[in-house]
């Protein structure tokens, strides 16, 4: 079986904070993600990079202020919308301390209304716990600064798991490139796998390469605007033009 995704358009430059930031706005604003409140709501671009003790990497600073006529929330989810990364990474990056209004940190739940100022401090990634494997060869059709598509071999288990802990695509993706390949997918240079295909189906993977991009790639998906195609190439004499097969699937307890 062979299948494919097809993106709702024909570049790959959707609504994200990175992209607009890039392609419409001037360099003071940055514009939130969120499909309910795209385009109003600004953030500051006085994004700088600590200083760091010699040898280590830098922590990103990143300084936001709720705008005027904006509504009470909380400040966990008004961070996930405006800056692209996920609501559970922000969660944990406020956890950390890494979230200051006034120089206080503040708690996930906080309320925030418009004229806010807030500083996030986002560590650099760390590197990926799976094994880094060059030798296995990749096809990609398509790459950009915010994703890849490759043409997944049937054969080729997409995750690492307890049955497969090297041989995979994601080991593959971490061999290409090194670290510097991805930007960090809540916190952790790695691919970002948005979607999946069994070990024995061929066929095209979207691999994201930062927050923004899995977070617009996954929205994408779970509100239908990239269609899939399956293709199944089966041998032998079919009793019917159309049909329906019903059977139980689930996992090999001991062939995984």
């Amino acid at each position: 079986m062979r299948g494919s995704a097809a993106f709702a358009g024909t570049t790959s430059t959707w609504q994200t904070p990175r992209s607009a930031a890039r392609s419409s706005c001037s360099s003071r604003w940055r514009y939130g993600r969120s499909s309910a409140n795209r385009g109003r709501w600004p953030l500051r671009r006085g994004r700088h990079r600590a200083r760091m003790a010699e040898g280590s990497a830098p922590v990103e600073v990143r300084r936001l202020q709720v705008p005027d006529g904006a509504r009470l929330q909380r400040v966990d989810r008004f961070v996930t919308d405006v800056t692209g990364l996920s609501r559970s990474y922000v969660q944990k990056l406020i956890a950390a301390g890494h979230l200051t209004s006034g120089g206080s940190p503040l708690k996930a739940n906080a309320i925030v209304g418009p004229g806010t100022a807030l500083q996030l401090e986002v560590p650099p990634a760390e590197p990926a716990e799976g094994i880094a494997e060059p030798d296995i060869e990749l096809r990609v059709v398509y790459e950009d600064p915010d994703l890849l598509i490759v043409d997944k071999p049937a054969g080729l288990v997409v995750h690492p798991s307890p049955g497969h802990r090297s041989g995979t695509l994601v080991n593959a993706l971490l061999g290409r490139g090194g670290a510097d390949a991805w930007g960090g997918i809540a916190g952790v240079a790695r691919p970002g796998i948005v979607h999946r295909l069994d070990r024995d189906t061929s066929g095209l993977l979207m691999v994201a390469r930062n927050d923004a991009a899995q977070a617009s790639l996954m929205s994408q998906l779970k509100a239908r605007r990239v269609k899939k195609t399956y293709l199944a190439l089966v041998s032998g004499s079919v009793a019917a033009a159309v049909g329906r097969i019903e059977a139980p699937i689930g996992r090999d307890p001991r062939h995984r």
